[in-house]
């Protein structure tokens, strides 16, 4: 708890085996690597964060992101 009362909480949740082979198989068959952009980035983790935050169910943070990267696409 803070000096001012509020608190902050935060669960983890950690892949099972299986979920890990899963990603690290989806890897491994990436036909395109990565390649940054920031913008696109910034676009996922701000959005992300309302829903993390309990600010927004995942269908409202999925939409948001979507039209985000819409516009920033079109530019």
């Amino acid at each position: 708890m803070y000096e001012d009362g509020s608190e902050f909480s935060l669960e983890l949740f950690l892949p099972t085996d299986a979920e890990t082979a899963a990603v690290k198989e989806w890897m491994e068959t990436a036909a395109i690597p990565y390649i940054e952009d920031r913008v696109l980035e910034e676009g996922i983790f701000e959005e992300g964060a309302l829903f993390l935050l309990g600010g927004r169910g995942l269908e409202e943070t999925l939409d948001a992101i979507e039209k985000r990267l819409a516009v920033y696409i079109a530019e």
